[in-house]
């Protein structure tokens, strides 16, 4: 979508003026290694975890939990993962999208397994709409 290739801009942008993809000694172009960026991506996942376990507030902005604040970080990490490498991710999310509703959509045997799951777990039901364009929408009813 154009707004996701938005953000990938514009993270990425603002990682490259930070200077994290230039060489301190020489000035030019940093290539940086896929691994440890993956790597890094995990360890804001991680903290979005530790955030659910502790359910805290953030340190930083303190007006938000930091399970909320940490997720952001794990956005902007892929957005600047994916501008950095030149990957259309906007393109690539509307078509999983589609792929998803298309060859993986809930059907009528997958939502009665689904109010099951959530009776046990919520001690209430789960219904889906259709809404536009055959997309689901899913309430838990109490």
């Amino acid at each position: 979508s154009a707004f996701t290739n938005y953000l990938v801009d514009e993270c990425h942008g603002r990682a490259k003026h930070a200077g994290w993809w230039t060489d301190i000694k020489t000035g030019k172009p940093l290539e940086r290694n896929k691994g440890e960026m993956l790597a890094l991506i995990h360890s804001e996942v991680s903290e979005v975890l530790e955030g659910v376990r502790k359910n805290s507030m953030d340190d930083h902005i303190t007006t938000r939990k930091s399970e909320e604040v940490e997720l952001a970080d794990v956005l902007i990490r892929v957005f600047d993962y994916a501008g950095g490498f030149n990957l259309d991710v906007g393109a690539a999310l509307v078509e999983k999208m589609n792929y998803n509703r298309s060859s993986m959509g809930v059907k009528v045997s997958d939502e009665i397994r689904l109010e099951y799951i959530a009776s046990s777990k919520y001690n209430g039901f789960i219904t889906f709409t259709d809404m536009t364009h055959g997309v689901y929408k899913a309430t838990i009813s109490q």
